[in-house]
């Protein structure tokens, strides 16, 4: 089974935080679109030729705000000094994130997608109508619509960006398919055999195992950093490959790895199915190599490289060309990305990130 901490998908892996994906169940009321205020509807910038409007610059600006105060500590909005240390970060996350559903329409529209689509009008209504009837245990709001509505207001969000949301969501997997028919991987069924020949190869193609330190503490940063080094000495100090694995199994058996994912399987993939940092590490590595301490995400790796095994690669070989092929219509989203602008107006150059709540 291949993790994939690369977060291609920036507002997906923000959203996951919030939102409550959920499978289609067609439901019998038919709940209508609720109209945006005055002030959430007001266009505040362009990404492209698309308008970016308050109520989408509000929700991903407090979703990332919560999130930075996770990393540094809560309240750090609420003083001046400590808002403007970490202004420039949150304008480069909130900046970023803005083209995430926009490349995805571009995209589309590259490969002749119709994004007016009425099958996906069809999807999002079921998708809301999933929310709010499906009951509290299974992750919904039993039918209570007033509910609904408060759950939004907390978080944020409006059921017209919520809407939008589940739409370009819905996009993406047409994005996905289209990308696919239209021969834009290098791989897919038609040359099945030449993917798993590509793989086998190894030379763009890794499978690792890691021990995983999340920074759980930002006040004892140092201390898992420590932890981490120790960890990567030890098992860089061993020369013999036998030894070493078996001293990195231990390691992931241990109560600092917080991966529990992990099997001895480790984890398969190619290029952009991971975290930048976590693949140029991983890659640099011969067979039994250990990397040094890798800083990714919110917590510390020590990354060894495995040798791919033959039967592993025929018996899930399927599912690692679909890891394959999401991760490079990842590559394709960030490529247009690359090439995306936003550019707030007069509006929204006046407001203060830092103070929207």
């Amino acid at each position: 089974m291949t993790l994939n901490v690369r977060a291609v998908r920036m507002l997906a892996a923000v959203l996951a935080s919030v939102l409550l994906l959920c499978c289609l169940v067609g439901c019998s009321d038919q709940i209508k679109p609720v109209q945006s205020s005055e002030q959430d509807m007001r266009v505040v910038g362009k990404c492209d030729s698309y308008e970016i409007r308050y109520e989408e610059l509000r929700f991903v600006t407090t979703t990332y705000k919560k999130t930075l105060e996770q990393k540094y500590g809560q309240g750090i909005w609420d003083d001046p000094t400590t808002a403007e240390k970490h202004r420039e970060e949150l304008e480069e996350l909130v900046m970023e994130n803005l083209k995430a559903n926009y490349a995805i329409l571009t995209g589309c529209q590259n490969l002749f997608i119709d994004i007016e689509d009425k099958e996906a009008d069809t999807y999002v209504q079921e998708q809301i109508e999933q929310l709010v009837n499906q009951s509290e245990a299974e992750g919904g709001f039993g039918g209570d619509f007033d509910a609904y509505l408060a759950w939004l207001a907390e978080n944020n969000l409006t059921d017209n960006y919520l809407r939008f949301v589940y739409r370009t969501s819905y996009l993406e997997s047409v994005l996905y398919y289209a990308a696919i028919e239209a021969e834009l991987f290098a791989y897919s069924d038609k040359n099945y055999s030449d993917f798993l020949d590509y793989v086998l190869a190894g030379e763009e193609y890794a499978r690792t195992i890691h021990v995983y330190i999340p920074i759980e503490d930002q006040d004892k940063k140092q201390d898992y950093f420590e932890t981490a080094q120790g960890i990567a000495d030890e098992l860089q100090a061993c020369t013999d490959d036998e030894e070493r694995y078996a001293l990195m199994c231990g390691h992931i058996g241990s109560v600092v790895n917080k991966d529990l994912q992990i099997t001895e399987n480790g984890y398969y993939f190619t290029y952009g199915e991971m975290g930048d940092e976590y693949e140029a590490a991983a890659f640099s590595l011969g067979e039994y190599g250990v990397s040094d301490v890798v800083e990714y995400g919110d917590g510390y790796y020590v990354i060894m490289r495995m040798p791919i095994e033959e039967l592993y690669v025929l018996m899930y070989g399927e599912q690692l060309l679909q890891y394959y092929q999401s991760a490079q219509l990842g590559l394709y989203e960030d490529n247009i990305k690359d090439n995306m602008t936003v550019e707030f107006n007069e509006y929204g150059l006046s407001l203060d990130l830092t103070q929207i709540k």
